[in-house]
Order: structure tokens, then sequence, then C-alpha cells
């Protein structure tokens, strides 16, 4: 059987609309893929960005102790500066205040201050060295 024209005429268009369809099924197909790959990107910034909220907690609790422990520091050496005042209190309650005097005094340094004792002290180095000399000597 020989095929009119008009046939053949219809057959191409079959197989142009099928082609055709085929080619909207890959593209949606693509459509899906890239879709896939995009949900999987988010999932993988949402993942990113619950471990950094994560980890600023852990830095946020990491903050709160360290205030915590500083704290304490301070408590424990305000406790030792209370305990100091107290025993320095208690040192002056049992030895009582002494009562200021009405005596005051003053050293007025004149030229050639120190000049005897620089003496002494240069004639005491003499007398040391000679008798060190003379200790050598009698080996």
């Amino acid at each position: 059987m020989a095929q009119t024209a008009e046939e053949i005429q219809k057959e191409i268009e079959l197989v142009t609309r099928q082609k055709d369809l085929a080619a909207a099924q890959k593209a949606l197909l693509d459509a899906q893929i890239a879709l896939t790959a995009s949900q999987k990107t988010q999932d993988q910034q949402a993942s990113q960005l619950t471990d950094q909220v994560a980890a600023a907690k852990a830095a946020a609790e990491l903050s709160a102790a360290r205030r915590t422990a500083a704290e304490a520091e301070k408590a424990t050496a305000d406790a030792q500066k209370a305990k100091s005042e107290a025993s320095a209190a208690a040192f002056k309650a049992a030895i009582g205040e002494v009562p200021a005097g009405g005596l005051a005094g003053g050293v007025t340094l004149g030229v050639g201050a120190g000049d005897i004792e620089a003496t002494l002290l240069a004639t005491k180095a003499v007398k040391n060295a000679a008798e060190a000399i003379a200790v050598r000597n009698n080996e």
C-alpha cells in the first residue's frame, strides 16, 4: 500500500510532535535535577547556619563561664582583703593606738655632711686590705 502525500505529511507531523514532547520531557527532567541540586545547596547552607548558631551559643556560654570565674576570683580576692583587714584591725586592737605626740623633728644637711663617715669607711677599708695582705705574706 502506497501512502499518499497527506498520510506521509501526517506521519511527519506526528514524529515532529513526539520529538517536541521528548525535548519538553528532557527539559522537565533537567529542571527537576536543577531543583534538587538547589534544594541540596539550601540544605547545606541551612546546616552551616545551624552550625554557626551552635558555635555562637557555645562562645556565649564560654564567655559567661569566664565571667563567672572572674567574678569568683574577685570574690576570693575581696574575701582575702577583708581577712587581711580584719587581722590588721585585731592586731591594732591588741596593741592599741599610739597617740600622736607633740614632738616633730627634721634634719638639715649642710656642706661637708658625711665627710667624717666617708673617711671612717675608707680607713676601715684600708685596714682590712692591709690585714689581708699581711695574712698572705705570712703564709
